[in-house]
């Protein structure tokens, strides 16, 4: 028991004596260093009640983990002695720097550490991919030596993994591991992997075989494939696609960004040969359709002086696949009808065909403008006779040679669109047919009631009954025009030129209507003016498409006549408007 006593007396002694001369400042640190410092000034002991500070400065791939203080007499001494007289101190800070208050003591601090991960430690289920749209995540395994760390100790994130690019790029495909939840390991590390371009494989373009068409021709590229990926417009560059003359051209598209490689296609600028298989059938007496007969073409011939009219335009077309409107722009050639090419045979065949407006053959549209005068002619030894031609729908007349519908002397039934009807009439290739009334255009009445008009006389179909249109008062009134008004020329029945009618028929049905030769002279272009035959009528023949003045008339709407309410309101051909002028008000 005395020794005891005296053990703990020296102790006190040497606390009391280490007191005024400052108490020692120990450490223990495997993975770096720890200094002291009182007011900034390194120490290595320090008085009681001192505040010290504890800078910890880790040794390369390693982080403080934590930073422990304990005081002690003569710890090996007490030990010896098998006197543990030591005390845990109370430490501040955190990362690298820590503060403790000096006890009356020497004191031991302790440092721990936790190993940095580092970029070989990560090793990457695949480290190189094909660039596929897709974002690429390879498995990652993190690996100490032969120790390996827990993916419930980190997290993995992934950047820049869906676009191409080398492991070396300033933007490469990175994976980072971020330790979450270790005792040992601390930190975060980034590896890059390599996403490479994918390889072009197909270019498919809209056509192989396009047209001369005067100018510049720019092939239009349908798709380009990467295997199975449709490349965007954005992933490749086109050459070769320009072409101006006849002959063979090859077309090359050449990845970028995402895509790498060529991928080439060929295609062909060929001449104009604008010949056509052609709606014909076989003429009957009734005027119903006869059947159809196969193996009639129509060679056409680019116009002489094509290069100085050759046109593009813009046009709306419905895309097949998808149903969507879309714009398109094509080159216009206008071209003549040469000749006609009908089928061999034993027996003499009458038939009827039909001139097209317009041929189109890949990116150009070959508009029909012209019939030269052996258009129609027979062949020797043909026995397949054209006796009747239907002409398109077009903005303008056809230009029509002498005796061009008169092959052989023989006049043929010519069908013109009833738009156009005074104006073939009128034409002086086509004198004989109308002189002969073999000009006609045929009408479905839209409704029981409807307007009309022609530059010509024209004959009354059978079955409808035609009326002027008068005013009493506010009140519209129609009243049938007598069989003296309806008289033409040679006696027919029908209704003159230039004057608005209103005609009462069946819905729906279709009527022939002829044009008369009355006192109109061929060659000359239809009148537009009213002739004003019927007295006391407001209706105003409209014999070109024509913008009327909003409030000044009326025109026929479901069997109502309402009045025009906009300047831009264009009134087709062969229709009358309601003068409000003319009815007075």
């Amino acid at each position: 028991m005395k020794k005891i006593f005296s053990i703990i007396a020296l102790a006190i002694v040497a606390m009391t004596a280490t007191a005024k001369a400052g108490f020692e400042l120990t450490s223990e640190s495997a993975h770096g260093t720890i200094t002291f410092k009182i007011d900034g000034e390194a120490v290595t002991s320090a008085e009681a009640g001192k505040t010290v500070t504890v800078t910890v400065s880790p040794a390369e791939g390693w982080q403080t983990k934590a930073v422990t203080a304990r005081a002690y007499t003569d710890w090996g001494g007490a030990k010896t002695r098998g006197v543990d007289i030591v005390d845990n101190i109370t430490v501040s800070g955190s990362g690298n720097e820590y503060t403790f208050t000096m006890p009356e003591a020497n004191v031991k601090v302790t440092a721990t550490y936790k190993q940095l991960i580092q970029a070989s430690w990560i090793t990457l289920g695949n480290a190189a991919y094909t660039y596929d749209g897709k974002a690429k995540e390879p498995t990652v395994t993190l690996k100490n030596g032969n120790v390996t760390i827990p993916a419930s100790a980190y997290s993995v994130t992934y950047t820049n993994n869906v676009n191409a690019a080398a492991a070396t790029a300033d933007n490469a495909p990175t994976v980072k591991v971020t330790i979450t939840n270790s005792a040992d390991y601390a930190g975060e590390a980034s590896k890059a992997f390599t996403i490479n371009a994918a390889e072009l494989t197909k270019l498919v373009l809209k056509d192989s075989v396009l047209t001369y068409a005067y100018g510049e021709i720019t092939v239009e590229v349908v798709s380009v494939k990467a295997g199975n990926l449709e490349v965007p417009a954005t992933g490749y560059t086109l050459s070769g696609n320009k072409a101006t003359e006849i002959g063979n051209y090859k077309a090359t598209a050449t990845g970028s960004g995402n895509y790498k490689g060529t991928a080439t296609a060929t295609y062909r600028i060929k001449e104009a040969e604008p010949t056509i298989d052609v709606e014909a059938k076989e003429t009957t007496d009734d005027g119903d359709k006869g059947k159809e007969v196969d193996d009639v073409t129509m060679v056409m011939k680019v116009a002489d002086d094509a290069a100085d009219k050759v046109t593009t335009e813009t046009r709306i077309v419905i895309n097949p696949e998808t149903g969507v409107a879309e714009e398109e722009t094509v080159t216009v050639i206008p071209i003549v009808l040469e000749s006609i090419n009908t089928p061999a045979g034993t027996d003499v065949t009458e038939i009827t065909v039909t001139v097209p407006n317009e041929i189109r053959d890949g990116n150009v549209v070959y508009k029909v403008t012209e019939i030269k005068e052996d258009a129609f002619k027979k062949k020797e030894g043909d026995n397949t006779v054209v006796t009747k031609v239907v002409l398109p729908e077009t903005d303008e007349p056809l230009k029509v040679a002498d005796n061009a519908l008169k092959p052989d002397g023989q006049l043929l039934d010519v069908e013109a669109p009833l738009a156009l009807l005074d104006d073939y009439a009128l034409q002086s290739a086509l004198k004989e047919n109308f002189e002969a009334k073999k000009i006609s255009a045929y009408v479905t009445a839209p409704n029981r009631y409807w307007t009309f008009s022609s530059g010509v006389d024209c004959v009354l179909p059978e079955g409808v009954t035609a009326y002027i249109v008068v005013m009493d008062g506010n009140e519209i009134r129609i009243v049938a025009l007598e069989e003296d008004d309806l008289k033409l020329a040679d006696g027919q029945r029908g209704i003159k030129a230039n004057n608005g009618v209103l005609i009462s028929s069946a819905k729906d049905n279709t009527y022939e209507i002829v044009a008369n030769p009355g006192n109109q002279e061929s060659g000359t272009k239809p009148a537009t003016t009213d002739a004003k035959s019927y007295a006391g009528n407001c209706l105003v023949p409209t014999i070109e498409a024509t913008n009327y003045e909003a409030g000044k008339c009326m025109v026929l709407k479901d069997n109502v006549f309402h009045t025009i309410k906009a300047n831009a309101s264009k009134v087709k051909p062969c229709k009358a408007v309601l003068s409000l002028e003319k009815a007075g008000k």
